[in-house]
């Protein structure tokens, strides 16, 4: 049996690596940023209840008021979504770290089971009232939280997706049969 990457806990404190299910974020879509550019005040910018993890660092959590969170899909909603990031190839890239822009995480329930586990989308981030998530954390009752070292895991795949630097070209390539200066 896989070891779960999460543990199960019950309280209003937020770490970094905690689930939160049917959380409120803004919906800021293409429509409402054009209405908002041509200075149309009067257009809503709506909200979605939707599953993200806490990537914001718990020691931050304690004293800032807002706290940054990832967009979370179980399997089935996101193979709903685009088939084609469920596939076994996709999915096992993910993992694999290739497709730095998602990060899978075991399942909660099942760990043994890979169509119980979740896929974070880091492309979705959303700045969410503190305050708020430790209400709604206190009113999910039990929830999950990532255990360590998956919770670091987490952060450091964030990270990585974030620092990504491009360069135009090829990196240096070495011709075939090359050898060391010697001496060196």
């Amino acid at each position: 049996m896989a070891e779960s990457q999460w543990e199960t806990i019950r309280s209003e404190g937020l770490e970094q690596g905690d689930f939160i299910s049917n959380c409120f974020v803004p919906v800021y879509d293409e429509e409402i940023a054009v209405a908002l550019q041509r200075g149309d005040e009067d257009s809503p910018v709506g909200f979605d209840s939707v599953d993200v993890v806490v990537l914001s660092q718990s020691c931050d959590l304690a004293r800032l008021d807002y706290a940054i969170t990832c967009r979370a899909y179980g399997i089935p909603q996101l193979h709903a979504l685009n088939s084609s990031l469920t596939s076994k190839t996709f999915l096992s890239d993910a993992v694999a770290g290739r497709r730095p822009q998602f990060h899978v995480l075991g399942g909660q329930a099942k760990p043994d089971d890979p169509f119980d586990s979740l896929v974070v989308d880091f492309r979705q981030v959303f700045s969410v009232p503190i305050r708020y998530l430790r209400e709604h954390a206190k009113g999910l009752g039990e929830r999950y939280r990532l255990r360590p070292p998956f919770r670091e895991k987490f952060a450091q795949s964030a990270g990585l997706f974030i620092m990504r630097v491009a360069t135009p070209g090829d990196p240096i390539r070495f011709p075939s049969g090359y050898e060391p200066p010697k001496g060196s």
